[in-house]
């Protein structure tokens, strides 16, 4: 994701999920933060357990990981809060990425049903403060057999 002068990409890095901040002009690196230690989902051979896009906005920088959940920084890259969230059921592993709609990020939530261990009914829409990182509302998708994508409004 590209922001003013910065570049944000998340990525995996000595076993690690981390979010990487680079200057725009130059390429150097500007910091780098690490997830939470988590055991890394596995995916499909044509996915990567960071795939999902970084959403920069003029004060903070948004990181989903499938393996766990979401982070905040600054534009500095200091933590402003975390959201550990449950590792979805996925033969293909997460790529959905958030979107800013108002106050809230919006992350899709689908857990893939023709999985056996799969649960239809923890499938949902999450909507979660920018600001803080609580939850402002999600919504149940019951009838979801899976899905991946990004959200749209």
């Amino acid at each position: 994701m590209v922001f003013d002068n910065r570049v944000v990409l998340t990525a995996v890095d000595g076993g690690r999920l981390v979010t990487l901040a680079f200057d725009r002009a130059t390429g150097s690196p500007v910091w780098q933060r690490q997830a939470p230690e988590v055991q890394i989902e596995k995916v499909h051979k044509a996915n990567h357990p960071a795939s999902p896009t970084p959403l920069v906005d003029d004060k903070r920088v948004y990181v989903y990981f499938g393996s766990y959940g979401m982070l905040c920084y600054d534009h500095e890259g200091t933590e402003q809060w975390k959201k550990p969230l449950p590792v979805i059921k996925s033969l293909y592993g997460a790529s959905t990425s958030p979107i800013a709609h108002g106050e809230n990020l919006i992350l899709v939530l689908d857990n893939d049903a023709n999985l056996p261990d799969s649960r239809m009914s923890r499938s949902k829409i999450l909507a979660v403060n920018r600001a803080t990182g609580e939850v402002a509302w999600e919504t149940a998708r019951p009838m979801v057999r899976s899905g991946w994508s990004t959200p749209s409004i």
